[in-house]
């Protein structure tokens, strides 16, 4: 009977043994699974947010490539004004040039100008004084003198 009594408490022991490790087994098995699940789940919510970051990645870059362009747009552009002004700056250069060159050549003219008025206003007053002389000499000189006359109607 004992030997009866041990075998059936080890028998009844081995069996709470094996229902208890049999639900330790199913609860693994089910932490199992929801941990599978949640793996899934964190694949899916991964591969969303792969792709969104691709997208925000293409857009960027086509960002960065419109922003390029412009960058170069500018640069020509203050190229050309450079250019540009370069080009006003030595043409304002070259009227200045002109413009002192023009004024030297006034100058000279009215120098000339003047000289030329004097030496007029000159040989005016030689001419004058030239007329007045023959002026006087036609009223003093005597006034039959034929060869005089007949080379005057000739």
């Amino acid at each position: 009977k004992r030997l009866r009594a041990a075998l059936d408490a080890e028998t009844k022991s081995s069996l709470d043994l094996k229902t208890a490790h049999g639900r330790e087994l199913a609860e693994s098995k089910e932490r199992l699974r929801l941990a599978q699940s949640e793996t899934e789940g964190a694949r899916r919510e991964l591969a969303l947010a792969q792709a969104d970051a691709a997208a925000q990645h293409a857009s960027a870059c086509q960002q960065l490539t419109a922003l390029e362009a412009e960058i170069q747009q500018l640069r020509d552009s203050v190229k050309n004004a450079n250019s540009a002004r370069l080009a006003l700056q030595q043409d304002v250069e070259r009227q200045q040039v002109a413009v002192q060159t023009a004024e030297r050549r006034a100058e000279r003219q009215q120098t000339a100008a003047e000289k030329a008025a004097g030496r007029a206003r000159e040989l005016e007053a030689e001419l004058a004084e030239l007329q007045k002389r023959l002026g006087d000499a036609m009223q003093t000189r005597p006034q039959s003198r034929g060869g005089d006359d007949a080379v005057r109607s000739r």
